[in-house]
């Protein structure tokens, strides 16, 4: 099994894959974009100069300003929406949506190293991730910053389970509801798939149905578990 490369985004705290395990585990990519965030962000506070290749197309005072407000103000990453009285600039992370795949629901996955099958399903998700600042000017450099960020990251993102990723983004409307007027919001969204497994020898499934979960007579147990339980007595 091969191993996440040591990179400015990997660090204490960043989920181990599924993969490098060994065993099944939720993919929880959510707190992977979160850790892979701040890793970037932190790297590029260490390392401005990087922002005069990210901002080339600015005027050489411009992204001397952004230079100063990253140092002095660097975005925090969080999961959830930001409230009324967050400390910004922030970058919200966000589970838009998600769906499990029919297809694959309750589907044969992967056999691990003891040659135990893996039985889950394939999840399609959207996560946003919401840049607020007090600015507009702030939010477009913040925005780019999460952007390239994003797309640096991106092997790593797949190699923790994150499947065919693809990125929208587009501004947020006012909601004087939850937040000032003042605060100014842009999107950035990754659509993905990610898998949820699960290993029945854990027994967990036996543990809610309190019957067996094999194949009896023909009848699955898992979509029948009553005539299954009648066949295995």
């Amino acid at each position: 099994m091969s191993r996440v490369p040591e990179s400015p985004l990997h660090g204490a705290g960043i989920p181990v894959p599924a993969a490098e395990l060994g065993v099944p585990s939720a993919t929880m990519l959510e707190r992977v974009i979160q850790h892979g965030l701040q890793r970037g962000i932190d790297y590029l506070v260490a390392n401005p100069a990087l922002l005069e290749r990210i901002f080339a197309n600015l005027a050489a005072a411009e992204i001397t300003k952004i230079k100063d407000y990253l140092a002095d103000k660097p975005p925090a990453v969080m999961q959830g929406y930001a409230r009324a009285g967050a400390k910004l600039p922030m970058v919200s992370v966000v589970l838009g949506q998600e769906s499990s795949e029919e297809h694959f629901l309750d589907d044969f996955l992967d056999v691990d190293d003891e040659n135990v099958e893996h039985l889950g399903s394939i999840w399609q998700m959207r996560f946003d991730l919401l840049v607020y600042t007090e600015h507009p000017d702030v939010t477009l450099w913040y925005y780019t910053i999460v952007k390239y960020v994003c797309l640096a990251a991106l092997r790593y993102f797949q190699l923790a389970g994150m499947q065919v990723p693809t990125f929208s983004g587009g501004d947020m409307e006012p909601q004087p509801e939850y937040l000032p007027d003042v605060v100014f919001v842009r999107t950035l969204s990754i659509n993905c798939r990610g898998e949820m497994p699960y290993v029945e020898a854990g027994g967990l499934g036996r543990a809610i149905t309190g019957m067996h979960l094999d194949d009896a007579a023909g009848v699955n147990a898992r979509t029948h578990p009553v005539a299954g339980e009648e066949e295995a007595e």
